[in-house]
């Protein structure tokens, strides 16, 4: 599925989803964390980033559609993890994106 997002640090970029992953992602202040059923994305243009350092949060949509399909957390420069979006909305207990009725 081909995305995009706009980050802090990148801007709009345009990657695909590749794969659904579990990994443990090292974090300074809780130790190694493990993430389950997390999207695996690479950029569109193998020449370029999906993400960097401060695009953490960033809402990432269908390009087809510009419906959310997740929220990035990680990435290598390489490749970018990301909390699929149905998940995020349990957690939050949000019910709805704003605007659906």
């Amino acid at each position: 599925m081909l995305v995009g997002k706009n980050g802090r640090t990148t801007g709009g970029t345009l990657g695909i989803i590749h794969d659904i992953v579990s990994i443990p992602v090292s974090n300074p202040y809780l130790g190694t964390l493990g993430f389950s059923n997390q999207l695996l994305i690479r950029p569109a243009n193998p020449n370029s980033t999906f993400s960097a350092a401060g695009d953490s949060g960033s809402l990432i949509v269908a390009a087809s559609s510009k419906r959310p399909v997740a929220l990035l957390f990680a990435g290598n420069g390489q490749v970018t993890l990301a909390n699929p979006i149905g998940t995020v909305m349990s957690e939050l207990n949000i019910d709805r994106f704003l605007g659906e009725y």
